[in-house]
Parts: C-alpha cells; sequence; structure tokens
C-alpha cells in the first residue's frame, strides 16, 4: 500500500469511530476524548494488537486492525487539540 492508501483506511477508521459516538449501545466512543483517556485507549488496543501478534499468523491483519484503531484514535486526538508539525 502507498502513503494515501494507509492514510484513506484512518480515515474510514475516523468515519467509524465518529459514527459510534452517536450510538447509545457503544458507551465506549466518547466524542471529544481528554488526553488522559485517549492514551488509555491507544494502550488498550495496542495491548491487543500485540496479542493478536503473538497469536496470529503472517500477515497479521488483526493486529494491524487494531493499529489503524490507534491511529484513529491520534487523528481524533489532533482534530480536538491540534497537531504539531515535524520540523525537518
Amino acid at each position: 500500500m502507498n502513503r494515501l492508501e494507509i492514510y484513506d483506511a484512518i480515515d474510514t477508521e475516523r468515519a467509524y469511530q465518529n459514527k459510534g459516538i452517536n450510538d447509545q449501545n457503544r458507551p465506549d466512543m466518547i466524542a471529544n476524548l481528554h488526553v488522559g483517556d485517549t492514551l488509555t485507549a491507544i494502550r488498550v488496543n495496542l495491548n491487543k494488537a500485540e496479542e493478536a501478534w503473538y497469536i496470529g499468523s503472517k500477515p497479521h491483519q488483526e493486529t494491524l486492525e487494531y493499529l489503524r484503531k490507534v491511529a484513529g484514535l491520534c487523528v481524533q486526538l489532533g482534530e480536538i487539540y491540534g497537531m504539531p508539525k515535524r520540523h525537518i
């Protein structure tokens, strides 16, 4: 995959997350997460990704699904609080 395709996959995750915010059956989907809430959600999903990697096999699609969620959470945090640019 190229970078634009990866960004597109992350964008679909953000759309999914936004859709879940209004779903009464998804109390885990919170609008305007605090930084600490997001760090916890990232940690939970990283732990799941690590477990999926440990018990899975190549190409580790389940692991990558959790990493897409983590990327989406990072984007959501940037949308709420801004994201400083890396100076190169």
